[in-house]
C-alpha cells in the first residue's frame, strides 16, 4: 500500500473508531508498528490527529462520516460474530430489509436463500446476486461515502414494501436520545423502514453505545440491539431497561 493512501486509511479508521492502539492499525493496515507510528507522527504534524502513548485518537466530532472501506476494517471480527447471530433470526420466507451498514452487510454469507432481500446498500446488492438471494433495490441518488441509496426516490421506493424483519446499523447509541446517525437523508429512510416492518433489529459493536450523532432515527424501545457488548455490564444493564438486548458471545 502506498503511503498516502496508508495515511488516508489510517485517518479514516481513527475517526470512525475514535480511539486506536498503534498495535490496531499495524494489524488493520497489515504494516510494522514502527511505520504507524511514523505516519502518526506526520499526521499529528498536519494536526489531523492527537497522540497519546501507544496510539492516537480522533480530533474530530462523531457527527463526521467515514467511508465504508474504513467502517468495514473496524471491529471485523466483532461484527462477522454480530452479522451470524443475526442471520439466524431470519426465517424461511422472510422478506427482509437489510441496510448499508457494514456489520450488516456481513449477514450475507450466512442468509437462507429462499428468502427475500430489500435494500438500499449498493455492496448488499452485490454480495446478494453473488450467493444467488433474491434482490430489489429501492432505488434513489447513491451516496458515495456509504454507498447507500438516499433520497426522495429511496424513500417513495420503500412505500411497495413491508419487512417481516428489518436488519440496520446506527453510529449512535444512546440512553437519552435513541438511536442516532450522521446523516439526516440516511435517518429518513431508516425510520421509515422501521414503521414497515413488523420486527427491527440494530446491529451495533460496543464502541457504538453513549454515542450521539446529529440526526434523531427512533427511540431506543423501537428495536433489539445486538452487540458483543459483555452480557452483564453495568453499562448493559442500563439499556436493558429500555429495549431488549441480544448480547452475542465471541
Amino acid at each position: 500500500m502506498l503511503t498516502p493512501s496508508r495515511r488516508h486509511l489510517i485517518l479514516s479508521l481513527i475517526n470512525e473508531k475514535t480511539l486506536v492502539t498503534i498495535k490496531e492499525l499495524a494489524e488493520w493496515t497489515q504494516c510494522s508498528e514502527a511505520t504507524i507510528r511514523r505516519d502518526l507522527s506526520y499526521l499529528e504534524k498536519e494536526n489531523k490527529l492527537k497522540r497519546f502513548h501507544g496510539g492516537a485518537e480522533s480530533i474530530l466530532s462523531p457527527n463526521v462520516e467515514t467511508s465504508i472501506g474504513a467502517r468495514k476494517v473496524c471491529n471485523a471480527e466483532q461484527k462477522k460474530a454480530i452479522a451470524k447471530f443475526a442471520a439466524d433470526l431470519v426465517e424461511p420466507g422472510d422478506c427482509i430489509f437489510l441496510d448499508s451498514g457494514t456489520t450488516v452487510i456481513n449477514m450475507v454469507e450466512f442468509l437462507r436463500h429462499n428468502i427475500i432481500v430489500v435494500t438500499n446498500g449498493l455492496s448488499i446488492i452485490e454480495r446478494c446476486v453473488d450467493v444467488g438471494i433474491p434482490t430489489y433495490s429501492i432505488g434513489g441518488r447513491i451516496k458515495k461515502l456509504t454507498s447507500a441509496f438516499v433520497g426522495k426516490g429511496a424513500l417513495d421506493g420503500l412505500t411497495h414494501y413491508h419487512f417481516d424483519k428489518c436488519f440496520m446499523g446506527m453510529n449512535g447509541i444512546d440512553l437519552t436520545y435513541g438511536f442516532t446517525t450522521p446523516d439526516p437523508d440516511e435517518g429518513l429512510i431508516k425510520q421509515k423502514v422501521m414503521s414497515l416492518s413488523d420486527a427491527c433489529y440494530v446491529l451495533a459493536d460496543q464502541s457504538k453505545f453513549d454515542q450521539v450523532t446529529f440526526s434523531s432515527v427512533n427511540p431506543l424501545n423501537k428495536a433489539v440491539i445486538i452487540t458483543n457488548h459483555r452480557k452483564n455490564s453495568k453499562k448493559l444493564l442500563k439499556y436493558q431497561q429500555i429495549t431488549r438486548i441480544e448480547a452475542v458471545e465471541l
